[in-house]
């Protein structure tokens, strides 16, 4: 399996514009991407990262470890407390390249990849086509080649990337034969066919990239996509595992976060509760019938309608009181880019 140097693409909901922070760019293509499970922040492809306190926004300074000279910021990530069920921010210390390559870049197995280089072996730069994504043997191969005065271009990281022979110890070629539909790739040596992850990756897998699916059962899914990232399986178990809930109704949802998206991935995806889900699916044409007399909806049957826009209108108010009950039954009981994004929803909309 060959692999590309690739960039991601960063969704509008996600951009922090300049005019909103009052933070000039320091170049023409600086883009700051808010962190999803982060409390208001924000990372550029260069590597400088945004919080906002209140209604003002704040540059951060970080600061340098001293081991590895890389710079550091401290930021408040959004946790998961089983006991509770409910979220809470804990600072956690994180590296601004590890950010960059996390939000800008395609990195296509996580697992073994937990070195990255900077181009030039420059570690405080953190342009995002600088920085790659490498396992330790990797590393070590282009840090021998990089003797002054030679500087190791992407042509030739790339071909060090793409060697068997500077490939992580123990690397066996089965674990990246895409067996799944053509496509999915299990990335690891072992993995649990029952587990609820593994289900999950499998089904994702099979909904956009069956053929007999998209005939027989969910044909508005022949043009959906599941990102590169993800068709390596170790590369979604460590997402789910990481925002999984543990509870047994729970759907991998694309849509709600981004509306209208056609790709499953970490930036557009959210594991949801399943009777949230539904509230946001498109289901207009089931919840509402002909009758001889008029219209009816689903759930209230006796009630009849004129028109098909008066029963139009009494599904969405009905779907805008699901949504108020969800907010106010949700507050810490979600994680808040879920929460922010059901308040943005337009109901009239979600059928």
């Amino acid at each position: 399996m060959k692999i590309q140097r690739k960039y991601k693409q960063i969704d509008e909901n996600r951009r922090l514009d300049e005019k909103e922070s009052g933070i000039p760019a320091i170049a023409n293509d600086e883009v700051f991407a808010r962190l999803l499970y982060y409390r208001d922040a924000w990372v550029s492809n260069y590597g400088r990262a945004i919080e906002k306190e209140k209604d003002r926004y704040k540059l951060l300074r970080g600061r340098y470890d001293e081991l590895t000279g890389e710079r550091i910021y401290t930021l408040k990530k959004e946790v998961y407390v089983k006991s509770t069920k409910k979220y809470r921010y804990e600072k956690r210390s994180v590296s601004a390249s590890k950010l960059v390559i996390g939000n800008f870049i395609v990195n296509y197995d996580m697992t073994n990849n937990m070195k990255i280089w900077h181009l030039g072996g420059d570690v405080k730069d953190n342009y995002y086509k600088h920085l790659y994504p490498v396992t330790d043997n990797q590393y070590n191969e282009i840090c021998r080649r990089s003797s002054a005065p030679h500087v190791v271009e992407e042509e030739e990281i790339m071909e060090i990337v793409n060697s068997i022979k500077w490939k992580q110890d123990g690397w066996n070629p089965f674990n990246y034969q895409r067996g799944m539909f053509g496509v999915g790739y299990k990335g690891c040596e072992k993995r649990d066919a029952d587990s609820k992850c593994y289900i999950k990756w499998q089904n994702m897998i099979q909904r956009c990239y069956d053929e007999n699916v998209h005939k027989k059962y969910k044909p508005k899914y022949k043009d959906k996509t599941v990102c590169d990232e993800w068709l390596n399986f170790a590369n979604f178990k460590i997402w789910y595992d990481e925002h999984d809930i543990g509870d047994e109704h729970i759907d991998l949802d694309k849509d709600i976060l981004v509306r209208g998206n056609k790709e499953y991935s970490p930036e557009t995806c959210v594991l949801v509760k399943h009777y949230i889900n539904v509230v946001f699916e498109r289901r207009a044409g089931d919840c509402i019938s002909k009758k001889k007399d008029g219209y009816a909806i689903e759930g209230n049957k006796a009630l009849r309608f004129e028109t098909y826009d008066e029963a139009w209108n009494a599904v969405c108010e009905r779907r805008e009181q699901k949504k108020l009950k969800i907010l106010e039954n949700g507050k810490k009981k979600l994680p808040a880019c879920l929460y922010e994004a059901i308040e943005r929803w337009d109901m009239r909309e979600a059928g």
